[in-house]
């Protein structure tokens, strides 16, 4: 990208020179620089072109950093939706073969109800949920519930228990997680 047209001047015959390829320099500007730089230079039919084709330039470089930055958005919404059918299917399985081993059958409303123990786990609400509008955070943390309680059905922990202990792992998996302090550390605290 040219940063500026070279100037030309004239000579003592009125003539104006073409400009040659060593009377030009590029020079890498961020948006901001090229918009302060615009502002300085007059409005000739060069220079307006200049112009058109710098806020062009920008633009398109804006939306292809967009339209990449959504495509990895994307990628990874799919890959965590992806996750979280798979961890919902493998905790359906597990409480119907917990459930055949006490020697219950496993009706629709068993499924609805785990799905809605994981929806509260989530959202703090016992009612259905669009997983299709959730955000990839958030289907990261809802398969991650999901595995926890499979792993609790399969040790047969009852129902009231696994709702507290999913409650306690959202609200863990949530939490940002601070540095342990080290032996130094703690004395360095008990000193002061």
């Amino acid at each position: 990208m040219r940063a500026c047209p070279a100037r030309r001047t004239r000579t003592s015959t009125g003539e104006v020179p073409e400009p040659s390829p060593s009377a030009s320099r590029e020079t890498i500007l961020n948006e901001d620089q090229a918009t302060y730089l615009i502002t300085l230079l007059r409005n000739t039919p060069i220079v307006r072109r200049f112009k058109l084709n710098l806020v062009k330039a920008f633009r398109a470089a804006i939306n292809e950093l967009h339209r990449i930055k959504q495509q990895q958005f994307n990628l990874d919404w799919q890959q965590q939706r992806i996750e979280s059918r798979v961890e919902f299917r493998l905790m359906n399985a597990t409480l119907q073969m917990v459930r055949a081993d006490q020697g219950k059958d496993t009706a629709a409303h068993h499924y609805s109800n785990e799905a809605r123990l994981i929806n509260f786990a989530l959202t703090g609400e016992f009612k259905p949920l669009d997983r299709t509008a959730l955000n990839a955070a958030d289907l990261a943390l809802l398969a991650k519930l999901e595995l926890k309680n499979t792993v609790l059905i399969g040790c047969k922990v009852d129902y009231a228990d696994r709702k507290t202990a999913l409650q306690q792992y959202a609200v863990d998996l949530r939490t940002p997680r601070q540095p342990a302090l080290t032996r130094h550390t703690q004395q360095l605290a008990l000193a002061a």
